[in-house]
């Protein structure tokens, strides 16, 4: 309970986990009208070899009352799961993909002292940007489907993060766009998937959560979500 929300979320703990070593702390936040459980279950098979510390949260739009997609109620849980695990404060990462991207950029941009690092993938960002008070690194993904919200995220972090406006590509094939931009205070980087609609890319499409993805040999979702993370700690 924080306050009288009540934020209900699953842990994932790997077994290399001991609470006398700082752990990453990711924050995934389940969308769409689905919840916790759902997501769990989804994203259990691609959690084998995870590293860091996973709390998949109930912030979806149809199953969740207001307070469980409040940023403030999301600091709160960041700091009870804090004082229930061994968390590197400085390694706090935020996820969401559909309408969680948009809760993620919030949080982001709310408390970019309290998150390192965030992705805000196939939905586009919260209702209003606030001024953050440091550039937050962002990784973004889309499809055909949600391009143009998408897009105004990334347009709107391009100018909090000081960006040049145009990025670099790189063409990695079937579709598959890499974008990054350049003289940025953090860094942004936005795959863009001709062809893909609302779904995450994948290496291997398995478990509950195939429903979600499309198996893709140039980009993995997952991947380059703990590969961005780890490469982005508070400074």
């Amino acid at each position: 309970m924080f306050g009288d929300v009540e934020q209900p979320f699953w842990m994932v703990v790997p077994e290399v986990y001991a609470d006398v070593a700082p752990a990453p702390l990711y924050l995934n936040l389940a969308s769409g009208s689905g919840d916790h459980h759902g997501f769990f279950e989804g994203w259990r098979p691609n959690l084998d070899d995870l590293e860091g510390l996973m709390a998949i949260v109930n912030t979806s739009a149809g199953a969740s009352p207001p307070g469980r997609r409040s940023h403030e109620t999301l600091i709160a849980l960041i700091d009870h799961i804090g004082e229930e695990y061994c968390v590197d404060p400085t390694r706090v990462h935020v996820m969401g993909t559909a309408w969680a991207s948009g809760l993620a950029d919030r949080l982001a941009c709310e408390a970019p002292g309290r998150v390192a690092s965030f992705v805000g993938a196939f939905g586009g960002g919260g209702s209003s940007m606030c001024n953050p008070e440091r550039p937050v690194p962002l990784l973004t993904f889309t499809g055909d489907a949600d391009r143009s919200g998408v897009t105004a995220l990334v347009a709107r972090w391009v100018e909090a993060n000081g960006c040049d406006p145009e990025p670099l590509v790189d063409d990695l094939g079937s579709g598959v766009f890499r974008k990054s931009y350049e003289n940025c205070e953090a860094d942004l980087v936005y795959f863009d998937i001709e062809g893909l609609g609302h779904a995450l890319p994948m290496h291997e499409s398995k478990g509950p959560g195939a429903r979600w993805t499309v198996e893709y040999e140039e980009v993995d979702f997952l991947e380059e979500t703990l590969r961005f993370f780890a490469d982005h700690p508070l400074p």
